[in-house]
């Protein structure tokens, strides 16, 4: 019985998954710090990119500066960002990758993974900063364009993104119109303080029963 307790408490404890870390890409949004390369030649800077939190808040309208994951800094709130780009007419696009400036690497884990996802809040919407919930729900599901591991190596570097073919079709259907790009950190369940203390509690009891199992002997 007791250790099942244990067990139980560990299980019912772990928490909701969620990144434990960060990745500040840039938080100045210089221009050029991201950029879609498409065919390996062209290069198209991003005409937008914001963030938006789990409870709905974001930088819109006006900011530019981007961040994925969990912000401990900032007391906890989770982030995911969008990249826009105003597409050309008149090309056939045969590979695309994302190129980003990864401003500070931030995390308790030793590697972070980003994943890209298509985007169905209209632009209008996430540059007005209405998207709300809904919005930071998008950015970090649907169709997958690609993912990258990033370490703390990667801190204030360039680093690309091969984007896959899902991407590619979606960009060559969306040419002369802004295509947007959604960024999120792979969830990592993350222990709760009431993880330990229940597992510290468990642990006590067992200690205790196992001294009186000893002096009964």
């Amino acid at each position: 019985m007791l250790r099942l307790l244990i067990v139980a408490g560990m299980t019912t404890a772990l928490g909701v998954a969620a990144p434990v870390g960060s990745i500040f890409f840039n938080s100045l949004g210089n221009a050029g710090d991201v950029q879609l390369i498409l065919n390996g030649t062209l290069t198209i800077n991003a005409a937008n990119t914001g963030w938006y939190q789990n409870a709905g808040a974001s930088n819109q309208p006006g900011g530019t500066n981007y961040i994925t994951g969990l912000c401990s800094n900032c007391g906890g709130p989770l982030f995911r960002d969008f990249f826009s780009f105003n597409l050309p007419v008149g090309i056939t696009i045969t590979t695309a990758s994302l190129n980003l400036n990864t401003y500070i690497y931030d995390s308790l884990n030793s590697s972070e993974t980003l994943s890209l996802f298509d985007v169905s809040t209209s632009l209008n919407s996430l540059l007005a900063g209405t998207g709300g919930v809904a919005a930071y729900n998008d950015l970090g599901s649907g169709t997958v364009y690609g993912s990258r591991v990033y370490t703390l190596a990667d801190q204030n570097l360039f680093r690309s993104i091969s984007l896959n073919a899902s991407a590619v079709t979606a960009m060559q259907q969306s040419l002369g119109t802004s295509f947007v790009i959604g960024g999120s950190l792979a969830d990592t369940a993350v222990p709760e303080p009431s993880t330990w203390v229940l597992f510290a509690g468990g642990l006590g009891l067992l200690m205790v029963r196992r001294f009186h199992s000893r002096r009964r002997a």
